[in-house]
C-alpha cells in the first residue's frame, strides 16, 4: 500500500497489518477494498488526495489506542496530513487516492484545494457520508468485476467522487444546544456512580433539572454519543478492566457493570467490539481497549 501513504517503513504499527481484498491502481488514481483483522493500528502521511469510506462499524481513530466502532462514515484526508488509523473488531475499509494532476483536471484548476473530513467518531453520520460510501460501493462492485471492469466507467466514479467532495466540504457544529460544563460533569459523574445500576434518562434528567428531550440532544452535541452510547461504552470499558484483573467470573463482572446477565453482556461485545468479553481475559490483559474515555472538562466554578 505505498500509494495510499508514505513508504511502508516509514509507518509505525501495531498488532496485524490489514489485507488487501480488491485493488487497482492506474496513473490518475488507485483504489483498494481493505480488510482489517482484529486488533491494529498504523499511523503515516498521505502522499495524494485520500478519499476513505468505512462500510462497517469500524473505529478508525484519530488517536491511538482506537476506540469501540462507530457508525459507518466518510473521510478527506489532503497531501501532506498525518493519518492514524487504529481498530478493535474485523472490518472492512474502502480507499481512493488521486493524484493531482487528475484532480486539477477534474476541478479545471490547478490550484484548487479541498477541505479535509473526519470520520464520524465525534460527529453524526450524514448524507455527505452516505453518498461518498454509496460512490465507493459501486467502485468497488466494479472493480471486484477484475478483467471485465470498465476503466472509462471507473474513471467517471473517481471523477465524480472528486467533484462531491469539492462541493460538499464538512460542516462545522454549532457548541450551541450542548450541556454547559458544569451539567455535562454533573451528568457524567451521576452515569459513574451508578454504572452497575439500571440507569434512567428521567432520573439523569432530574440531575440538572430539564427534560429527557433536551438532555439527550444536549449530551449528543457535547460528547458525540447519545446518554445510551456512552452509558454502553463505559460498561463496556469497565467490563475489560475487571475482566483483565480475572478475579471475577463473567458472570459477576456482567451484574457489577449494569448489564442483566452474562448474555446480554456477550451480546453488547460483540455488537461494538465484534468480539465476545473471554476475548480480553485471554489477549489483552495488558492493552487495554479504551472504549470510552470520559470528555475532558474545562475548568469551572460550581
Amino acid at each position: 500500500m505505498s500509494q495510499v501513504l508514505s513508504p511502508e517503513s516509514d509507518w509505525v504499527h501495531h498488532g496485524e497489518l490489514p489485507s488487501i481484498t480488491h485493488q487497482l491502481a492506474t496513473a490518475e488514481w488507485a483504489f483498494y477494498d481493505v480488510r482489517y483483522a482484529a486488533p491494529g493500528s498504523c499511523e503515516g502521511r498521505a502522499t495524494r488526495l485520500h478519499i476513505s469510506h468505512r462500510p462497517d462499524a469500524l473505529r478508525l481513530a484519530s488517536n491511538m489506542p482506537c476506540d469501540a466502532p462507530a457508525a459507518p462514515s466518510a473521510a478527506v484526508f489532503t497531501p501532506g496530513q498525518t493519518v492514524r488509523c487504529g481498530w478493535h473488531g474485523s472490518g472492512r475499509g474502502r480507499h481512493l487516492m488521486l493524484a493531482p494532476e487528475f484532480v486539477a483536471a477534474v476541478l479545471g484548476d490547478e490550484t484548487a484545494t479541498l477541505s479535509a473530513r473526519s470520520f464520524a467518531d465525534n460527529r453524526q453520520p450524514d448524507a455527505t457520508d452516505a453518498a461518498i460510501g454509496q460512490l465507493m460501493t459501486v467502485f468497488a462492485d466494479e472493480i471486484a468485476r477484475a478483467d471485465q471492469a470498465d476503466p472509462l466507467f471507473l474513471q467517471t466514479l473517481a471523477a465524480a467522487l472528486v467533484h462531491y467532495v469539492a462541493r460538499h466540504k464538512p460542516s462545522r457544529t454549532s457548541a450551541r444546544g450542548g450541556l454547559a460544563p458544569r451539567q455535562l460533569r454533573r451528568i457524567l459523574d451521576a452515569i459513574e456512580s451508578r454504572l452497575s445500576e439500571r440507569l434512567d434518562l428521567t432520573e439523569l434528567a432530574s440531575v440538572i433539572g430539564t427534560s429527557t428531550r433536551y438532555l439527550c440532544r444536549a449530551f449528543r452535541q457535547s460528547t458525540g454519543h447519545s446518554p445510551h452510547q456512552y452509558i454502553l461504552r463505559r460498561r463496556i470499558d469497565r467490563a475489560c478492566d475487571l475482566i483483565r484483573s480475572g478475579d471475577l467470573s463473567l458472570a459477576d463482572i456482567a451484574h457489577a457493570t449494569g448489564f442483566a446477565g452474562h448474555s446480554q453482556m456477550t451480546a453488547t461485545f460483540q455488537r461494538i467490539l465484534q468480539v465476545p468479553p473471554s476475548h480480553f481475559r485471554t489477549q489483552y490483559r495488558s492493552r487495554p481497549p479504551h472504549i470510552a474515555e470520559r470528555p475532558s472538562q474545562p475548568d469551572s466554578k460550581a
